[in-house]
């Protein structure tokens, strides 16, 4: 550097910490590297002659030198090697490793891993190539179910035909597992095992996955250009099969109208294809009538979408093998009674809220594999048991004594192909006949989660339960004896929850080596309880725990200063007094039993006061309590729940946003009404307040517009007749003065 020249200038920064030691991951030496690979391939296991051991040895230690002291490389190449036990199979892949590592030498530790994965991958069976390739159509080290990966590859044609079939034929699910099972086996996934189960749960794929095929697939997560991505006309649609739309509730989400127009083109381009998945989007009460044309579809996906509207197009995809409705949990869809002509249907996922003008029919579907969300509300308990080839069933059951029976002699007695089950059930068991059916049900050996929500004179003996079951829910069951002294000793639960009256006893104790594998505990408003005891050594596994609205609590037990896995804590709407021991500022004198617990969430709204309120009068002159906002600017916020004073009819709320705002919003759930229901209330109770202030500026939300839409075209919707007819009253004063404002 030229010391005269003052515009001279040298910045040394450095990003090291100097009050800590930075561990940086090494290469492995030549005998770490033979050692792994050891482990991983088990070479002299396959012969006692020591000669040929002792060639492999050479060949294997030549092999991993190649590798450069790479783990990854090396347990890819053992993966390879633990499905070659003989000398000459060993010889033929250090031939093809150095022939592959050649390609590579010029990628340095990039190419070495990379082409060690190429190798494994030329090595796969024919059949598993294009499912190990169908990995790239989801992001680097994501976590993929295993179901929805056996759905994809069946869709597009990757398992084989003849696992449909009758007879002593595999299912889709055991011809996945078995797939899957490969490439867990080569390492080239990373596979999560369920451990109540043995079955593959979920996998996360190789950050050195193999790239997908260009055209074929596409993956995109969406954004705010997404009619971009789609351009009219696409020579290259016609080549697609498979088509992953991810949305989320990022402020990028395209508008309604855009993502509209784009999936308009999709069902009117992309005519070729057999996948369609459509995730976390806003598509409102408007069906998707154009999907009709998709006529090759197999796998149909509206997963975590606001969906609202089935179309009854969908009727026509006889091919569908896979229909997935589980939409936004807070979403009421509504079903036309049209799924039964999908009689190739294998797995249907309906969503956790239905309805239906009439029965929905599903006893046609006599090839179906998966049944989830059943609703024996919306449709008959009897079309159960025409699934002749169901596996896996997940159902909400709501009948009476004689079609219980039948339901649960179906799943006990009669013989059928159900491997995992899953019920809430609602029915009160008070009679001796009825505890036995419960004994009977609590037996079943395939039944993994039970949501039990009515009364239950005694809880049966544990010897009456299913060692299978891992998740146990109760719920106003009313319980006079401690149920934990009978839970406690069931060997693979996981999760229990104890809410709203569930135990009406005053204590409950949980026993030293009880609940082996509990990971969550949840004890919600169960009044009566007064004292909890935990001793040493019971729940070892629990990660959360959950206790709300137990007022005559006292104390936490002194048992969980020895809970040392557990990794959350929370507790809500309980006493001033009993929060105020775990808090250290307070000088806790239960701070000492947590203080091992990384995250302790407390929400306190008992002693939470409303704002003042204000006084005004009525159009009919009378005193009104209800806090209203001052004339001017206004906003219906009716996609939020505002925990605000309450409005005028109960079930709303007042609150103030950040600029000062007045917004109005509904707290919670309105019975069961659909979404386009509850927005129509909210935006009447909200009006009403507009109305009588003189206000006659009104922002609203994105989520409320379509609703307005409908009450401004006046769109006859016979089931909200009444509604409309106050909403349209309302808004006469204001009309042509709604300043739409589209909120991120």
């Amino acid at each position: 550097m030229n010391a005269e020249n003052k515009l001279s200038k040298l910045d040394v920064a450095t990003g090291i910490n100097p009050t800590c030691l930075l561990h940086e991951p090494c290469f492995l030496n030549e005998d770490e590297s033979w050692e792994l690979l050891q482990k991983k391939a088990s070479p002299t296991e396959s012969s006692a002659d020591s000669e040929i051991n002792a060639h492999m040895e050479k060949l294997g230690r030549e092999m991993v030198t190649q590798c450069g002291g790479l783990p990854l490389a090396i347990i890819v190449l053992g993966g390879l090697l633990v499905t070659k036990p003989t000398l000459s199979e060993w010889k033929m892949v250090h031939q093809n490793l150095n022939s592959y590592l050649k390609r590579g030498r010029n990628l340095g530790e990039y190419g070495r891993v990379h082409e060690v994965l190429a190798l494994n991958y030329q090595d796969l069976p024919y059949q598993v190539k294009p499912c190990f390739l169908r990995l790239g159509n989801f992001l680097e080290d994501s976590k993929i179910p295993a179901r929805k990966l056996y759905e994809l590859w069946a869709a597009e044609g990757f398992l084989p035909v003849e696992s449909y079939d009758g007879g002593e034929a595999e299912s889709i699910m055991d011809v996945g597992q078995c797939y899957l099972g490969e490439l867990d086996h080569r390492y080239m996934v990373q596979v999560q095992v369920e451990e109540s189960t043995g079955r593959h749960a979920g996998i996360s794929s190789s950050s050195k996955v193999a790239s997908t095929y260009v055209m074929r697939r596409l993956s995109v997560f969406v954004d705010s250009k997404v009619e971009s991505y789609f351009p009219p006309k696409n020579e290259q649609a016609s080549h697609v099969r498979s088509l992953l739309l991810f949305g989320g509730k990022s402020k990028w989400q395209p508008t309604r109208q855009h993502l509209w127009s784009a999936l308009k083109l999709i069902c009117s381009d992309f005519k070729m294809l057999r996948v369609l998945d459509l995730e976390g989007f806003c598509l409102g009460i408007k069906p998707l009538k154009a999907v009709r044309n998709l006529v090759h579809l197999r796998y149909l996906s509206f997963r975590k979408s606001d969906l609202q509207v089935l179309p009854s197009s969908v009727s026509h995809l006889k091919y569908l093998q896979t229909l997935d409705l589980r939409v936004d949990f807070s979403t009421y869809l509504a079903l036309p009674d049209v799924i039964w002509k999908l009689e190739n249907s294998r797995h249907l996922y309906l969503p956790p809220s239905h309805k239906n003008t009439n029965s929905l029919k599903l006893g046609s579907l006599k090839k179906l594999e998966t049944l989830k969300n059943f609703d024996s509300r919306v449709s008959h308990v009897e079309d159960i048991l025409k699934l002749t080839k169901l596996q896996n069933l997940g159902a909400i059951i709501s009948v009476d004594f004689s079609y219980l029976r039948g339901i649960i002699n179906y799943l006990t007695i009669s013989p059928n192909h159900i491997r995992e089950s899953s019920f809430l059930i609602y029915y009160e068991f008070c009679s001796d006949v009825e505890l036995r059916l419960l004994e009977q049900l609590l037996g079943c050996h395939h039944i993994r989660k039970l949501h039990l929500n009515g009364h239950i004179k005694k809880l049966p003996e544990y010897s009456h339960f299913s060692s299978s079951l891992t998740h146990l829910h109760f719920a106003w069951t009313g319980l006079k004896e401690d149920p934990m002294k009978t839970l406690d000793k069931l060997p693979r639960l996981h999760s229990l929850i104890l809410y709203e009256k569930a135990y009406v006893g005053k204590e409950i104790c949980c026993s030293s080596q009880g609940f082996p594998k509990l990971e969550s505990l949840s004890l919600q408003k169960l009044p009566n309880l007064m004292e909890w005891k935990l001793e040493p050594g019971a729940m070892p596994n629990l990660l959360n725990l959950k206790i709300v609205a137990r007022e005559k609590l006292t104390m936490f037990p002194d048992g969980l200063t020895f809970m040392r896995k557990i990794k959350e804590l929370s507790i809500g709407d309980m006493p001033i007094a009993f929060t105020s021991k775990v808090l250290v500022g307070n000088g806790g004198e239960d701070f000492h039993k947590v203080q091992h617990i990384p995250s302790i969430g407390i929400l306190d709204t008992m002693k939470w006061q409303p704002p003042p309120r204000a006084e005004i009068k009525g159009k009919n002159q009378n005193e009104s309590k209800s806090h209203f906002p001052d004339a001017g600017e206004y906003k219906l916020n009716i996609s939020a729940r505002v925990n605000g004073d309450p409005g005028p009819a109960g079930f709303g709320g007042l609150v103030r946003d950040g600029q000062g705002v007045w917004q109005y919003g509904y707290m919670g759930n309105i019975g069961r009404s659909t979404t386009i229901e509850a927005h129509l209330w909210s935006i009447r109770e909200g009006l009403k307040i507009a109305k009588t202030k003189g206000i006659t500026r009104i922002k609203v939300d994105i989520h409320n517009i379509e609703t307005l839409q409908l009450v401004q075209e006046q769109i006859k919707l016979n089931e909200y007749k009444l509604l409309v007819e106050d909403c349209k009253e309302l808004m006469r004063p204001i009309e042509g003065t709604f300043d739409i404002k589209l909120n991120s």
